[in-house]
């Protein structure tokens, strides 16, 4: 029988340090870089991680009282070139997961896309995302195609730079979703307001007022 071996990293998980509290604004930055890094080399190949989770993303070597390590992408048992039952996971996965027979010929690597802004949101929050199984939906039950609560950063001018690139990562079509190079870029252009930010940013933000 044949076996994967990959390398074993050293370090914490993004998800234990998004529960420390142990982030910053420039920590959330540096995360978000090196994980578009990583998902770049995958999806030029062709192919998506598809169980993008925080659990899945280590810092190499970065202790909890330390500045943030080097992500690195794990669990690659569900990477592949297409959408299929089981891939993702819930609160991570896109609108499209939900549809039990996707076509085989739909792009799985917005898939990732999507993961990364609900992985983004927890960062810069420390909450998640409502979960959106409803499946298939291009629009959230208000009728956005962008979750309610990431509209309502534009709110405050400050955030707009965020709340595009979290709205370019999460829209219900994944044809309209940003690629990992568009993403990236948004970031570069942005990240010098975006690490002004104080963190975590709060959630009692004006829904209403986005709608």
């Amino acid at each position: 029988r044949g076996a994967i071996v990959t390398e074993f990293v050293s370090g914490i998980s993004l998800a234990r340090m998004i529960a420390l509290r142990a982030l910053d604004s420039q920590g959330c930055i540096d995360v978000l870089r090196g994980t578009l890094a990583g998902l770049h080399a995958m999806h030029m190949l062709g192919i998506a991680h598809l169980a993008l989770k925080p659990s899945n993303i280590r810092l190499r070597s970065a202790q909890v009282d330390a500045k943030v390590g080097q992500p690195v992408l794990v669990d690659l048992s569900m990477a592949g070139r297409r959408l299929r039952p089981g891939c993702a996971k819930e609160g991570y996965a896109a609108p499209e997961i939900w549809n039990k027979n996707p076509p085989k010929e739909m792009d799985p690597r917005p898939a990732d896309i999507y993961a990364l802004g609900c992985i983004a949101w927890e960062m810069w929050t420390g909450t998640s995302l409502p979960p959106i199984e409803t499946c298939g939906s291009e629009e959230d039950a208000e009728g956005n195609d962008v979750p309610a609560l990431v509209l309502a950063l534009e709110n405050n001018e400050a955030l707009r730079p965020m709340a595009k690139w979290l709205s370019d990562a999460l829209h219900r079509d994944p044809a309209k979703r940003a690629t990992v190079e568009q993403l990236t870029e948004v970031l570069e252009n942005s990240a010098g307001q975006m690490m002004g930010q104080p963190w975590p940013l709060p959630t009692d933000l004006d829904v209403d007022a986005a709608e």
